[in-house]
């Protein structure tokens, strides 16, 4: 190994072992900081830190988080205990979770345009010439009553 390279590796070492402990120091300060026990700074935070980790994997992240999330507020036990378990998630296991995220966000999308189609639908339906059918006739007819 040219001098260079074994500097580098050398440096590698300590540089990953520091980022490590600012991680966890991270971790314990948001875990126990009681004005993040809310359910938009678990989200800021579990994002961030999938972002982080999975870059080391040389993975893109993307996340697709609502623009307003609830305003509900947790108990900083039940984020620690969220955090603990995402951390102790194998890499494989945390790249299946990311999969499923974006298929159930996927289906959603899907579902979200099948609604506005037949949103559509009905307002066309409902502008057509003649007579509307009452709904308690059409759910007699289909014996829904």
């Amino acid at each position: 190994m040219p001098p260079a390279e074994a500097v580098v590796a050398k440096a590698a070492g300590p540089a990953a072992v520091a980022r490590q402990a600012l991680r966890s120091l991270d971790e314990v300060v948001w875990a126990t900081d009681p004005q993040l026990d809310t359910l938009e700074h678990l989200v800021d935070y579990v994002g961030r830190s999938a972002r982080e980790y999975l870059q080391g994997a040389n993975v893109t992240l993307r996340l697709d988080v609502p623009v307003e999330i609830p305003d509900e507020s947790l108990r900083a036990g039940a984020r620690h205990n969220i955090v603990l378990a995402i951390n102790k998630l194998p890499t494989e296991d945390y790249l299946r979770l990311a999969e499923w995220f974006e298929r159930r966000r996927a289906e959603e999308i899907r579902e979200a345009s099948e609604d506005r189609q037949d949103l559509e639908d009905a307002k066309v339906s409902l502008a057509e010439p003649g007579e509307n059918i009452p709904w308690e006739q059409i759910k007699t007819e289909m014996g829904l009553k």
